[in-house]
């Protein structure tokens, strides 16, 4: 007589390749904001108001 065995599921939980994708984001915005501060010095504000208005369509 054989018994079967159900086999166990995978353990749930985050993937562990989730936190590059956040640094990569955080790291991102980061450079967006400096970016903004130095073009803002400089007066290219609506070179700015384009660019957020292009990222906003890409997400």
């Amino acid at each position: 007589m054989t018994s079967r065995t159900t086999p166990r599921p995978p353990p749930r939980g985050r993937p562990a390749a989730a936190w590059p994708l956040w640094a990569a984001g955080a790291g991102a915005v980061l450079l967006l904001l400096a970016a903004m501060a130095l073009w803002a010095r400089s007066g290219v504000e609506i070179y700015l108001t384009i660019l957020f208005n292009n990222l906003a369509l890409c997400f």
